[in-house]
C-alpha cells in the first residue's frame, strides 16, 4: 500500500471468513512458524503453513487458552510442525527426520529435532500469551527466564535456549556408510563389506530395493 493506493480490508468479514477456529489459532500460529522474537523454520513459509493450518483448523485451537504450557498442547504443536514437513500420519519430528534422511539434500531442509522444538514451541507460547493479553492496560509479563519460557541468559543476556541434545548422535556421525556402491555389495569394493560390517538404510541410497546382499 502506497499514499496514492490505500486499501481497506474489513476485519470483520475476514474474521467471519476464516471462522472462529483459525482466528483463536492466528497468534500462536504466527510466533511458531516465525516473528520478530521466534526463530523461523527453515524452508517454511507463511503461505505455506497458513495452507496446512487451514486445512487443519483444530490443531492449535484452544491453547493459548492454557495458563501453563502442558505435554498434550505440545503434541498438538509438534504435529502441526510435522505436517508443515509434509507428513500425514507421523506426530514426532524425530520420526519426520528419520524418514527424510535418505532423500532429503540439505540437513537443514529437515524439521528440527523433538529436543529442539520443544525450547521453539516453548518461546512461541511466550510470545503468543502476551500478545494474547494485549488488551490489558498494565500486563504482568512473565519473567523469560522462568522454567518452561524457552529462554536462557549467557554473560546477563538473553538468549534462547536452541536444544539440550545432539541433533545427530555420534554414532551416526561416525557411521559408515558404502552409498558410492553401485552393485550388491559383496565385495571389497564396498566399504561395510570390507569393515565386516552390514549395510544400513543410509548405505542404499544409489541402490534399488533387495539388491544389497549384505543387510542385516
Amino acid at each position: 500500500m502506497t499514499m496514492g493506493n490505500k486499501s481497506y480490508l474489513d476485519i470483520g468479514t475476514l474474521a467471519a471468513k476464516l471462522g472462529h477456529q483459525i482466528c483463536e489459532s492466528l497468534l500462536l500460529f504466527h510466533a511458531l512458524t516465525g516473528c520478530d522474537t521466534v526463530s523461523f523454520l527453515y524452508g517454511i513459509g507463511k503461505r505455506t503453513a497458513m495452507k496446512i493450518l487451514l486445512e487443519n483448523p483444530d490443531m492449535l485451537q484452544g491453547i493459548l487458552d492454557l495458563p501453563q504450557l502442558t505435554d498434550e498442547a505440545l503434541t498438538k504443536m509438534e504435529h502441526f510442525v510435522c505436517k508443515l514437513y509434509g507428513s500425514k500420519t507421523l506426530h514426532n519430528t524425530n520420526s519426520v527426520r528419520e524418514t527424510m534422511l535418505l532423500s532429503c539434500s540439505k540437513p537443514e531442509l529437515m524439521p528440527p529435532t523433538s529436543d529442539a522444538l520443544k525450547y521453539h514451541m516453548q518461546r512461541a507460547f511466550y510470545q503468543s500469551k502476551i500478545w494474547h493479553c494485549a488488551n490489558i492496560t498494565l500486563l504482568n509479563i512473565p519473567d523469560p527466564m522462568t522454567p518452561g519460557a524457552g529462554w536462557s541468559a549467557k554473560e546477563a543476556r538473553l538468549q534462547p535456549l536452541l536444544m539440550t541434545k545432539d541433533p545427530i548422535p555420534k554414532a551416526i556421525r561416525e557411521m559408515i556408510a558404502c552409498q558410492a556402491c553401485t552393485t550388491g555389495c559383496n565385495s571389497m569394493r564396498c566399504k561395510c563389506f570390507k569393515e565386516r560390517l552390514h549395510c544400513t538404510r543410509l548405505c542404499h541410497k544409489n541402490l534399488p530395493p533387495g539388491v544389497c546382499v549384505n543387510c542385516a
